[in-house]
């Protein structure tokens, strides 16, 4: 078993890396430059990478292999590749989030929701809890934090009132932990993946006219904190009354389970951090909301530095023992997701690639769907791109879907400049990574879940497209009207 793995690993390597080299000697696509060829096969050959075989190195290489092509010196590509300033938000973002879950904070959090007393023999209620304490965590932390610290809670549960791991509910509850984990992953306009998508569509549009397209922060955090909690309730609802596993046994659970594994009161490097958190965020979100007092400039420029600073102080302090609140080198080595990490700056780079003039490719995208799109109505459009955001990002890696979307939006958008882009971004956005989830190459989280062995594949492959199904509908008869009124509002 382990020769024929090792055999499928370089099989699958080898094929990564000749779609990088020789994509390059393919005729040239429509306007798309000797050079756009080289970029678009290195950038082919990383999807297939990341999808087939491993994150980290494969994002590595995708870089060095750009180094190496004439789009740019090696030099360049490396100051460009780790300069940017999102990259660094990125990066102190994700310490942040690893201090909350090194110093565990986030068991607090999930105590907090486990202890509610309305979940008393109340099922549904308290899988509804657990849900939205998973879209927080994702939003804020991570959803591979929100999974690792209620699987295994969950797990605990179902020990106790005698569930058997091959019953049904203990499996749906499993998917459902990862299915509101990814609803949430979107929902912060600084965090991860949303950050460097809203990022790029600025990039994307810098040459426009008008200046590039910005999402403010909180009409972006305003409609998806509304639309998960809407996505949330009808997946709850369509569990109960559609799917109907049997939750006898579970309204016997009441809090006082939970009080038993009861963690200590937060010390105050706990406090220190969870007060910090807070701070940042609020930091990071103030321009956005009182755009008209002074000042509020001069912070908005200032914000890829905010999360630099916070970890600096939190560093620096020390507390009664001697040691600082935050471990930098701890919580890098214990809890930051380095191939995490390196996809988001990979993707990020070679969609600003991609997207540069020198390529061709979206010269290439505009002359080919132009034809097409010319003749659709913005609803139509809205909706169709909707669509094809949930059928290839979960084919394909989710953050690398999305890059490619923003491309067509931008086509539709120089074909009818009257659409409201705003909204189809943000919807385009969070679709595509909450709905990541039928196949394990649409995003980590869906690995994970692939990968657990107490949940049939069969059941996945029954829930999943449902759930994206439920998800599209919404999104497409409350999301469309929601993202234009709270741009109309806010924007």
């Amino acid at each position: 078993m382990k020769k024929n793995t090792n055999t499928i690993y370089i099989i699958h390597t080898l094929i990564g890396l000749s779609i990088m080299i020789f994509f390059r000697f393919i005729p040239n696509f429509p306007l798309v430059t000797d050079t756009g060829m080289e970029i678009f096969g290195i950038f082919l050959g990383t999807i297939y990478l990341w999808t087939f075989v491993e994150t980290l190195w494969s994002s590595l290489i995708s870089i060095i292999m750009v180094g190496l092509s004439s789009y740019a010196p090696m030099e360049e590509v490396l100051s460009s590749f780790v300069g940017n300033p999102v990259v660094i938000i990125v990066m102190f973002m994700f310490i942040m989030s690893g201090a909350l879950e090194c110093y565990g904070v986030t068991d607090h959090i999930a105590h907090f929701f486990l202890t509610r007393k309305l979940i008393n023999g109340r099922p549904w209620m308290f899988i509804f809890i657990i849900g939205i304490a998973c879209i927080l965590l994702g939003a804020f932390a991570s959803p591979f934090t929100s999974i690792l610290v209620f699987w295994p809670i969950m797990d605990r549960v179902f020990k106790q009132l005698a569930y058997e791991k091959s019953d049904e509910l203990p499996q749906i509850v499993s998917i459902l932990i990862v299915v509101s984990s990814l609803i949430g992953f979107p929902i912060a306009p600084f965090m991860q993946n949303g950050l460097v998508l809203i990022q790029n569509f600025a990039i994307l549009t810098a040459d426009l006219p008008e200046g590039p397209v910005v999402i403010p922060d909180v009409s972006y955090l305003i409609f998806t904190l509304t639309i998960s909690f809407i996505l949330w309730t009808a997946i709850i609802l369509f569990s109960k009354y559609v799917l109907k596993p049997n939750v006898d046994k579970l309204k016997e659970l009441d809090i006082d389970f939970f009080q038993q594994n009861r963690p200590e009161a937060m010390n105050t490097r706990q406090k220190a951090i969870s007060l910090s958190f807070i701070v940042m965020i609020a930091l990071m979100l103030i321009p956005s909301l009182f755009t008209s007092i002074p000042g509020m400039n001069l912070l908005k420029s200032w914000n890829a530095g905010i999360p630099v600073a916070v970890t600096a102080v939190l560093c620096m302090v020390l507390l009664a023992d001697g040691k600082p609140i935050i471990d930098f080198s701890a919580v890098a080595s214990k809890k930051f997701m380095w191939n995490s990490f390196f996809i988001v700056c990979t993707a990020m780079y070679l969609g600003e690639i991609l997207t540069s003039e020198s390529t061709g490719i979206c010269a290439f995208i505009n002359w080919g769907l132009a034809p097409f799109l010319s003749q659709m109505s913005p609803l139509v459009f809205t909706a169709v791109i909707i669509l094809l955001a949930g059928l290839l990002t979960n084919l394909g890696n989710s953050l690398v879907i999305c890059f490619i979307l923003q491309t067509v939006i931008l086509a539709y958008y120089l074909v009818n400049p009257s659409i409201d882009v705003m909204a189809i971004n943000i919807l385009i956005i969070y679709f595509s990574l909450a709905c990541a989830i039928i196949f394990p190459s649409a995003s980590p989280f869906a690995a994970m879940m692939h990968g657990n062995k107490n949940i049939c594949h069969k059941l996945i492959y029954k829930l999943a497209p449902l759930f994206v199904g439920i998800q599209y509908v919404i999104m497409v008869v409350i999301g469309i009207p929601l993202a234009s009124l709270i741009m109309g509002i806010f924007g």
